[in-house]
């Protein structure tokens, strides 16, 4: 009996072990936008908060630039100060800025920086949160850059060069 209970208890030792010995599945941290490189549809609330615009419109055959960016954030001023003296080696890029806060906050800003004269900057609010949800952006701005064919090429976070998004844009131009 004592050779049957220890047989037992050595036996429920080892397969206590074994089953903690087991390891978790190795979770894909792989970002969504890396791993689907397409770029996404979803929609931008415009500024009149009726009309929205989705991405899956953006026709083809110029590079995109998708900018997360808030209006009150000096990062982001300076980003767009930057991006608007720079205005004429970013004319054949459509560029999409989008920002999480209010609609009264992002017609300040449009205002400010008279984007109206920009037939190539389309201004709206991430209503939906996809923004946030896909590119998991962990500070402002956020900068995607796609080619002419809707490819990802690159991304920039916080603090950006001017003369480093302007490369990568020329980089798709020329392909």
């Amino acid at each position: 009996m004592k050779r049957i209970f220890l047989a037992l208890l050595v036996g429920i030792f080892c397969f206590s072990f074994s089953a903690m010995a087991q390891q978790e599945p190795v979770k894909d941290t792989t970002l969504p936008y890396k791993k689907y490189p397409t770029l996404p549809a979803f929609s931008i609330l415009m500024m009149d908060s009726v009309k929205q615009f989705n991405t899956y419109n953006i026709p083809e055959g110029k590079p995109t630039m998708l900018v997360m960016f808030s209006p009150e954030c000096d990062h982001c001023q300076r980003f767009v100060k930057d991006m608007m003296a720079n205005m004429d080696s970013l004319n054949n890029v459509q560029i999409y800025m989008i920002t999480f806060l209010t609609l009264p906050s992002l017609r300040a800003f449009y205002a400010k920086n008279e984007w109206k004269k920009y037939k190539n900057i389309t201004a709206g609010k991430d209503h939906k949160y996809f923004f946030m949800d896909f590119y998991k952006p962990k500070s402002v701005p956020f900068i995607i850059v796609y080619d002419k064919h809707k490819k990802l090429v690159t991304s920039f976070e916080g603090n950006v060069k001017i003369t480093e998004l302007i490369a990568a844009t020329r980089q798709v131009m020329d392909k």
